[in-house]
């Protein structure tokens, strides 16, 4: 493909959607992203990433931006700001 003359649609600004359409403006890509909630909000739900998703990220130009965002987990599972278990890795 050739840069400016492509163009796509995104269905969906989740996850997977937000980081296709990412991925396709870094090629040139022209990308409209439908998404059918009026605006992004908190929906109360955290977001987990391995080290393969941080090195997803990355490619896209996010790790940094993650990094500095998010919490570091602990070896035996995910804890919240409180120190509560959100989830144990046995």
């Amino acid at each position: 493909m050739t840069g400016s003359a492509d163009t796509a649609l995104v269905v969906g600004g989740g996850v997977a959607g937000l980081a296709a359409a990412a991925s396709m403006l870094q090629q040139g890509w022209s990308v409209t992203v439908l998404e059918q909630a009026p605006e992004f909000t908190e929906v109360g739900a955290g977001l987990a990433l391995t080290a393969n998703g941080l090195s997803a990220l990355a490619g896209l130009g996010l790790g940094d931006t993650a990094r500095a965002t998010g919490h570091r987990l602990h070896m035996a599972g995910t804890m919240n700001e409180r120190g509560d278990w959100l989830m144990r890795i046995p």
